[in-house]
């Protein structure tokens, strides 16, 4: 309630003067526990920019096509939840080159990444169709570290759709 008996009450208004650290602390604290709430997350915002630039600084220097897959694996999944757009532009680059290469694993690896993006921003059941052929291909592979991305990928894809039937 916008007014409350304390808010009449003489005696309260002379306690809030005659202490008013009580009041002021649990205030102070709260700015405090904001301000650092801030600071964090302008670091980790640097810090990801740091690494986004360092990895494009890196890629035209990779000497073989399996350390620029990994390079455009690890750039997409900087940019999964900033720039969706960026994200799937650098996971096709990895898997194209995964494919050229015959990369079974980073081919894999880079389709689910891109399922995850496409889910991410709302296509559905163009990810679960992804993602259920990846899983197939993980199994064949025996690549239990794909399969588990897959399996990890169908939880977020379900969690997004608020699905949760057994």
């Amino acid at each position: 309630p916008l007014i409350t008996a304390q808010s009449f009450n003489p005696e309260f208004q002379a306690d809030a003067a005659i202490f008013p650290s009580q009041h002021s602390s649990s205030l102070l604290m709260k700015k405090i526990y904001l301000s650092l709430i801030i600071i964090g997350a302008a670091f980790s915002s640097f810090s990801q920019t740091k690494a986004i630039d360092s990895l494009r600084k890196l890629l035209p220097t990779a000497q073989t096509d399996s350390a620029k897959c990994l390079l455009y694996l690890n750039q997409s999944s900087y940019y999964e939840s900033l720039k969706p757009d960026s994200a799937i532009k650098y996971a096709y680059s990895a898997l194209k080159l995964a494919e050229k290469n015959g990369y079974r694993k980073y081919s894999i690896e880079a389709k689910v990444v891109i399922s995850y993006i496409i889910g991410y921003t709302g296509n559905y059941v163009k990810a679960l169709q992804l993602l259920l052929e990846n899983k197939s291909q993980a199994e064949v592979d025996n690549d239990t570290d794909a399969l588990s991305d897959c399996y990890h990928n169908l939880g977020n894809l379900f969690k997004w759709q608020k699905d949760f039937r057994t």
